[in-house]
């Protein structure tokens, strides 16, 4: 009996030491996540981030080319937005970056707005593009940097989830080896520093796709986003345009309109709210081939909606 006394003491305390290690090492590297995110990157950091930014949630990167960026302009929205290159709004005197991640939420969009706010004194203008899928509680398993998150240990909780904290390890990991080995590529990478997606320059053969539907309810707390995002605007004299962008013929049609009735029901609200709402859903001539699927369109299509908003 003694020495299942002592045996159980032993394994008692190897029980403790397991969980104050593991408490420990999650204190940790929330620091580290913490101190990357607060430091302020230089060209040798950016280098680093070029080499993996593939890997990871879109929304990490793009938040350190902000931090590196002084935009007057930003654009926003889901992973149809990614083909808005910067170039398209020079004629019009905008210094833009293009800030859109795959299965953008309203609420994401409220944080690195507010975000960008507060620590560029530039911003004179923020574009969105608008779909019916980011007002709703769908949740798209996507993680965000934890210095813009109003709820951090969310934040930090979905980079666990979502094994996107090993961003900040490989950040890590590439910075010391620097200082071993000349690391350092010069070399330009248009897309990485624009935020544009690389899309091929053939299309998709769409005929036998299936087309996209969202199921997820509407989520009121996401359209309060829309409109705190509104009053941010107005107190900082910041010009904000909405805009919801074109899908193909199949998607308006699928199971009798029922994407994008979500949306017309959507604008309708909107426009209650907001004084001036595009929609982009109809075009003077057939856009039907400038397609990658049922609702991501080409940069020619991009171009066209950047001059319709501006002309």
């Amino acid at each position: 009996m003694i020495k299942f006394n002592q045996n159980f003491k032993i394994e008692k305390y190897h029980i403790k030491l397991f969980f104050v290690s593991y408490i420990l090492i999650f204190i940790l590297f929330f620091v580290l996540v913490f101190v990357i995110e607060n430091t302020s990157f230089k060209k040798k950091e950016l280098i680093i981030i070029k080499k993996i930014y593939k890997k990871y949630d879109q929304r990490l990167y793009k938040f350190f080319l902000l931090k590196n960026s002084e935009p007057n302009t930003l654009i926003m929205g889901t992973s149809s937005a990614l083909v808005f290159d910067p170039a398209f709004l020079d004629e019009y005197g905008k210094n833009s970056i293009n800030l859109a991640f795959p299965a953008g939420k309203i609420s994401e969009y409220y944080d690195f707005i507010k975000y960008t706010i507060e620590n560029k004194k530039n911003i004179k203008e923020i574009i969105i593009e608008l779909k019916h899928y980011s007002f709703t509680d769908i949740e798209f398993n996507s993680a965000q940097p934890v210095i813009i998150s109003n709820n951090k240990l969310k934040a930090y909780f979905d980079l666990i989830n979502t094994k996107n904290y090993k961003f900040y390890l490989e950040i890590l990991y590439y910075y010391f080896k620097s200082f071993v080995a000349n690391t350092d590529n010069d070399e330009n990478n248009y897309f990485f520093s624009t935020g544009l997606r690389n899309y091929s320059s053939s299309k998709q053969e769409l005929i036998n796709q299936k087309p996209v539907e969202f199921t997820g309810k509407f989520n009121e707390d996401e359209y309060k986003k829309l409109i705190q995002i509104k009053l941010l605007c107005e107190k900082n004299k910041i010009n904000l345009v909405l805009f919801f962008g074109p899908i193909t013929d199949t998607q308006k049609n699928f199971k009798n309109n029922k994407f994008i009735n979500k949306e017309k029901k959507l604008i309708k609200k909107l426009r209650n709210d907001f004084s001036n709402i595009y929609d982009f859903k109809y075009f003077e001539k057939d856009i039907q081939g400038n397609f990658y699927d049922h609702i991501h369109y080409d940069y020619d299509i991009a171009k066209l909606i950047i001059k319709k908003i501006y002309n």
